[in-house]
């Protein structure tokens, strides 16, 4: 059972190390070159190495030793906006120096923070970039408070399956770093696209919505014209409809 355990902990590590060279990874997140070896031979950390593995690489604890749930972890809700407003409020009152970037999907967008940081473990400081996800399915009010954030925000257009990969928790960062250096771009404040102008239909393919249209708009001396004519087609008057 032991063993079968040890194996299954190796397994699970190596989907966090995914293309990585072992022992520079092992360096990354503090651990020895001995306590690394030891790791990939399926033997679980102490406690202070393997809480650097969880905040470094966005990895559930639980799924790491036990298997439980998804692998990496995302903030907030993909069906409760305020959740994620509020999970966005939280990271920037604690760091101001997020890079912001927006996976987008069709109608569905991520948020997706980065930053250079930096954690002590085993009296040894060690450096990486943080990143944090938000998701919620594309609400409007997330988007808007994200573009209130900062001048410059960066797009990363995703495939159907990439982005539920991302949303779901299923991307580590390794991948992820990948897609944003190989697809994202400056996009200036706007990443809520702006709805096209509504154009009134032609008067011949609905009268009615047309002249509301116009009315709208304020032409009511075009739309005064145009029923004066149809009156006159039909024989009557402007006058006698007004009575």
């Amino acid at each position: 059972m032991e063993k079968k355990r040890n194996n299954e902990f190796e397994s699970r590590l190596r989907l966090v190390l995914a293309s990585r060279k072992q022992y520079a990874w092992g360096e990354s997140v503090g651990a020895t070159r001995g306590s690394t070896n030891r790791m990939f031979k399926g033997e679980i950390p102490g406690w202070e190495i393997l809480i650097a593995i969880c905040d470094i690489e966005r990895t559930s604890l639980n799924w790491l030793l036990n298997g439980v749930g998804h692998p990496f972890i995302t903030n907030g809700c993909r069906r409760y906006e305020t959740k994620c407003v509020n999970a966005f409020e939280e990271l920037f009152q604690r760091h101001q120096d997020w890079r912001i970037h927006c996976a987008t999907q069709g109608t569905h967008y991520a948020i997706v923070l980065t930053r250079r940081s930096s954690r002590m473990t085993r009296d040894k400081e060690v450096e990486y970039t943080e990143i944090q996800i938000i998701t919620d399915g594309g609400a409007q009010r997330l988007l808007k408070r994200v573009e209130q954030s900062s001048d410059t925000i960066f797009r990363i257009p995703m495939s159907d399956a990439d982005f539920e990969r991302l949303a779901t928790g299923t991307m580590g960062n390794v991948e992820l770093l990948e897609t944003i250096n190989r697809n994202a771009s400056k996009t200036f404040r706007t990443i809520v696209p702006s709805p096209p102008a509504a154009r009134p239909p032609e008067p011949q393919a609905d009268p009615v919505m047309y002249n509301l249209g116009r009315l709208e708009q304020g032409k009511h001396g075009e739309v005064e014209s145009l029923i004066r004519k149809m009156l006159a087609q039909q024989g009557d008057r402007w006058e006698e409809l007004s009575k």
